[in-house]
């Protein structure tokens, strides 16, 4: 219990803190999981989930200033590039991909 809650104001905080600066929440969300959760394999969906999340929200609140148009070119690259890239990165060798 007490880790969700602490989990929770995280990541509220470190919304903030990229809120107000611009960069960096997100980051330090990275390092508060890692310190607490302490796998890659919880840590990255968290993640994922949280920005998903906190990102959203800006665009409901600002969402008379969203550009759909350039939205719908970036869509054009970024619905098909998933689909592309997973069998490239299938045949990477493990070693080389933790080198990276």
């Amino acid at each position: 219990m007490w880790i969700v809650v602490g989990l929770t104001t995280a990541a509220f905080a470190t919304a903030t803190v990229s809120g107000m600066i611009g960069l960096g929440g997100g980051t330090m969300l990275v390092a508060i999981l890692y310190a607490v959760l302490g796998t890659p394999a919880l840590v990255v969906p968290i993640h994922a989930a949280v920005q998903l999340l906190s990102n959203g929200s800006r665009v409901v609140a600002y969402i008379r200033h969203v550009d759909f148009r350039s939205l719908g070119w970036f869509m054009v690259g970024a619905i098909p590039a998933p689909f592309l890239v997973v069998p490239l990165i299938a045949d990477v060798d493990e070693h080389w991909a933790k080198l990276f």
